[in-house]
């Protein structure tokens, strides 16, 4: 991958979410396309896929959260 195809995206840990939405809120098309590269700040490492495993593991355990809110839980019916 060249430079050209990736989007590089810094995000605080502690501030996970919400960096992560504003990050993405407004990207283009094109960059919609490209290899996400995650930063997170204060941190060194350079993003070979286990930073972003990271990110998306993490971002997946805070909304699948209850306490979070975004899904509810209902009795089987």
């Amino acid at each position: 991958e060249t430079p050209e195809d990736l989007r590089s995206v810094r995000i605080r840990r502690s501030h996970l979410i919400s960096d992560s939405i504003k990050s993405f809120q407004f990207i283009s098309d094109e960059d919609k396309r490209k290899t996400v590269q995650i930063h997170y700040s204060g941190e060194e490492g350079y993003d070979a896929g286990g930073l972003r495993r990271d990110w998306f593991t993490e971002v997946f355990k805070i909304v699948t959260d209850p306490a979070f809110g975004l899904f509810k839980i209902t009795a089987n019916k």
